[in-house]
């Protein structure tokens, strides 16, 4: 068979906030994004099986390619690739920029730990330390139970969470994806001021 691609589907409401996750795997050349209908859990397995809002769709973008990964990003969230650290491919959305400068953004970060490190992650362990790094920036933190489940048979977790900036003292929230592909560490994430987030729907 020729190359298998990963085509990952976002769907992000308006601002920030992810109303649901679905990947598709493809052939070489993908078909259009696949949408299972609803949330499921298999008979089989206690696996929970997370996949996007179909009503949502509508409100994505054209398809991007960064790596080996398709992705629609939501409409007008222009794509900018920001320079990250040997190892790491750094992809960001951002919407409008706001009246006191704030925007919506939706992050995907690829990383290839170095040979030696490549198995030394668990999934679990790559979300706590990507985590960290949103924590110490926050006072008031809460963050979610850490859930697992399936997107397109692909092993994925997840956590939400909410804090005040300590530069701004804006109120956030935000969400984070977390999967292993082979070798990588992929990384969904993406936040907003609670003042201008709509009601959190999960997958």
């Amino acid at each position: 068979k020729g190359k298998r691609m990963r085509k990952i589907t976002i769907v992000v409401f308006v601002m920030t906030v992810i109303s649901g996750v679905g990947i598709a795997v493809a052939e070489e050349n993908p078909p259009d994004s696949i949408a299972v209908p609803v949330p499921s859990q298999s008979q089989s397995s206690s696996v929970v099986s997370w996949s996007p809002s179909q009503e949502l769709l509508k409100d994505l973008g054209e398809e991007s390619k960064l790596s080996s990964f398709f992705i629609r990003p939501p409409q007008d969230y222009p794509l900018t690739q920001l320079p990250g650290p040997p190892g790491a491919e750094l992809f960001t959305w951002r919407g409008a920029i706001r009246s006191d400068q704030s925007s919506p953004f939706l992050m995907v970060t690829i990383v290839t730990p170095p040979p030696e490190e490549q198995k030394a992650y668990t999934a679990e362990e790559a979300l706590a330390i990507l985590m960290a790094g949103i924590e110490e920036r926050r006072d008031n933190w809460k963050q979610l139970p850490v859930e697992k489940g399936q997107i397109n048979c692909m092993d994925f977790i997840r956590t939400y969470w909410t804090g005040t900036d300590k530069e701004t003292g804006a109120e956030m929230k935000g969400f984070m994806y977390v999967t292993l592909d082979g070798k990588n560490i992929v990384q969904i994430a993406s936040q907003d001021q609670v003042s201008n987030d709509k009601a959190l729907v999960t997958a």
